[in-house]
């Protein structure tokens, strides 16, 4: 194992590997096509090897979600990046977040045999959906641990079963059902603590809300993700956190609650910039 001195890796590490979806929901920001666009770009397998064997060369445990604005499924060789997602890390939770519309029973079955923890299905269209992929997944031999339904078919005024916010400024609030926009959060938050987000053209993101991609923290094609991670540009992050500090973007303009999760992490980190 590769000897490493930076500070406590991200707990979540999602990797948005697909330009593509098929869908427009309201609260992603393909649902504007003008400004954000399907373009048919992928994650290059050779940059994910890359990636993945200096991660496991560090030992990295932790959870890797292949997920984003983008639709996983239509990565043709999404089998080959789990595959050696798990083969450079065994011990790494592996999940994969789809919207379902073009997963068969078969894909499924591969996914996993792959070496994928589970599928995350987000289910948008109604409750006769549990019964359709919980039906496939029992006719491959798959559980309902390793194939999940997610329920996303409310109705606006429940939310559509998520938190919603404006994703760092995108959203449009009066399209989602909220007249009066929801003032920017005045308070800290963990996110830089804990996750890192990637996009298919290996841009590393400040955080997974940073729809306009406001921050582009590093690409992994020229830097490694140890160096990324530890930045001086993620120190200075961090440090505006510690002092509650938010007026850049995208944190000066977001209404996530950035506190839900990832207190411990920022505590650590705390400890490891005082220690230096």
């Amino acid at each position: 194992m590769k000897h490493y001195s930076g500070g406590p890796w991200f707990r979540h590490l999602e990797v948005d590997v697909s330009g593509v979806c098929n869908r427009s929901c309201i609260f992603c920001p393909r649902y504007d096509s003008k400004n954000y666009p399907n373009v048919k770009e992928f994650f290059p397998l050779d940059l994910w090897e890359k990636v993945s064997g200096e991660l496991g060369g560090y030992g990295y445990n932790h959870r890797i979600a292949f997920s984003g604005t983008g639709e996983p499924l239509f990565h043709k060789q999404i089998e080959r990046l789990i595959a050696v997602a798990r083969a450079e890390m065994p011990s790494v939770q592996l999940d994969l977040i789809t919207n379902g519309d073009i997963l068969k029973a078969k894909k499924m079955r591969s996914l996993i045999d792959a070496g994928l923890s589970r599928i995350l299905i987000s289910l948008y269209d109604g409750p006769f959906q549990h019964e359709k992929f919980d039906a496939m997944a029992a006719g491959v031999g798959l559980t309902r641990e390793q194939v999940v339904c997610r329920v996303r078919y409310l109705a606006k005024e429940e939310n559509f079963g998520l938190e919603l916010s404006n994703r760092g400024g995108i959203a449009d609030n009066k399209e989602a059902g909220m007249d009066k926009p929801p003032e920017p959060r005045r308070r800290t938050c963990y996110y830089p603590f804990y996750f890192s987000s990637v996009d298919f053209r290996g841009n590393v993101l400040l955080c997974p809300h940073d729809w306009p991609k406001h921050l582009i923290i590093g690409n992994l094609r020229q830097q490694t993700f140890a160096g990324i991670w530890n930045s001086e540009t993620m120190k200075k992050v961090r440090q505006k956190m510690f002092a509650v500090d938010i007026d850049f973007l995208p944190c000066s303009t977001c209404t996530v609650n950035g506190q839900i999760d990832g207190k411990q992490y920022f505590e650590q980190w705390a400890q490891h910039y005082a220690g230096r």
